[in-house]
């Protein structure tokens, strides 16, 4: 079977309640990358609260992230202003999105 590849971008939000469900009910599946956002939110403190994102990749751009790792899934959570052109980004990529 292929691998779900979830990464993140941001660390503000309902975050730790994704990350949450994920540990809770797909405790198989695994974030693979995580990225700061624009704003700088630091999905860090997140990494190391959830079992399913111990092991991700920390990116400093998302951009980068986006390009080297491919997601197939992409939470964005971070200020509500940025959601959308991040979002926007994100689908470009053929990403699927989890925004809040």
């Amino acid at each position: 079977m292929r691998e779900l590849k979830i990464a993140t971008i941001g660390g503000w939000g309902h975050l730790g309640r994704v990350l949450g469900e994920l540990d809770r009910d797909a405790p198989d599946l695994r974030v693979v990358a995580m990225a700061r956002s624009p704003a700088g939110d630091d999905p860090r403190a997140y990494q190391r609260q959830h079992a399913c994102a111990r092991d991700a990749r920390v990116f400093d751009d998302h951009r980068n992230m986006l390009d080297e790792v491919r997601p197939h899934v992409v939470v964005i959570s971070t200020r509500l202003d940025l959601i959308a052109p991040l979002a926007m980004e994100a689908a470009s990529r053929a990403c699927h999105l989890i925004c809040e």
